[in-house]
């Protein structure tokens, strides 16, 4: 009699994850755990509860990806188990995914410091942040989980620290120096917060920005209309009408 030799020996490669916030994707890898070439098709099983609730299973081919096959699926909503099996292996135990709600912004405030040059007073502002450019937003909220870490993601890659409190749930924007940060174009920006747990999430919440360009003044004189030929001491009508998008403070003018 021949022993019989198994080819396949399959493994997932860690990080594992076993908790998914929902929402988020679950993706995992698998390779033979001797590092033996993977058959050309693997499968992963997925067993989940029903509407009804009895158990609902289903099956998909895994996809190359490098030297390891790969399965993907979007926005979990439940929990589920899995399980993967190829070539002559069918040994793998299911393995439970737990799915639970990511941290959000359960409260949140926005406040709109204009410019100092400008004289206005600050105001509040909703998911439209539309303001002079040159206004410091200053950003305070509340999450529905005690946080980890947090970050203020802007257009373009750039992110702010976001200050939490001692029990993690209270966070505001901190800038370089000053409360908030300015805005100096239009874009979007959102939080992405990471729970004690390890789940992360986007906060719930985005805000458009539009940034509105201080135009400088405006100068028209409106009389006389045309050139005037005149004695050196004649009075002269002059209007002259000067114009801003905020106000005009001084006027300063001379005559010849």
């Amino acid at each position: 009699k021949f022993a019989y030799l198994q080819k396949t020996h399959l493994a997932l490669r860690e990080p594992l994850q076993r908790v998914v916030a929902r929402g988020q994707a679950f993706e995992v890898e698998a390779v033979d755990a001797q590092g033996a070439k993977l058959p050309a098709e693997v499968r992963i099983h997925y067993r989940f509860e029903g509407p009804d609730g009895s158990p609902k299973e289903e099956t998909e081919r895994m996809h190359f990806l490098g030297d390891a096959m790969t399965a993907r699926r979007e926005n979990v909503s439940r929990p589920f188990s899995f399980r993967v099996e190829g070539g002559d292996d069918s040994s793998m135990d299911w393995i439970p995914v737990e799915v639970l709600e990511p941290p959000v912004i359960d409260s949140v405030s926005v406040k709109l410091v204009p410019p100092a040059y400008t004289g206005l007073p600050a105001e509040t502002a909703d998911k439209l942040i539309r303001a002079l450019a040159g206004t410091r937003v200053q950003i305070a909220g509340r999450a529905t989980k005690p946080l980890e870490s947090a970050a203020l993601c802007l257009d373009g890659g750039r992110r702010l620290p976001v200050r939490l409190s001692g029990d993690g749930l209270e966070l505001s924007v901190s800038g370089e120096g000053e409360s908030g940060f300015v805005i100096d174009k239009s874009g979007s920006c959102w939080f992405r917060l990471t729970d004690r747990e390890g789940l992360s999430g986007d906060g719930g919440v985005r805000w458009e920005i539009r940034a509105v360009p201080d135009s400088p003044p405006s100068v028209t004189i409106e009389q006389p209309t045309a050139t005037v030929y005149v004695t050196p001491q004649a009075a002269v009508p002059l209007r002259v009408v000067v114009k801003d998008d905020l106000a005009v403070r001084v006027m300063m003018g001379t005559a010849a």
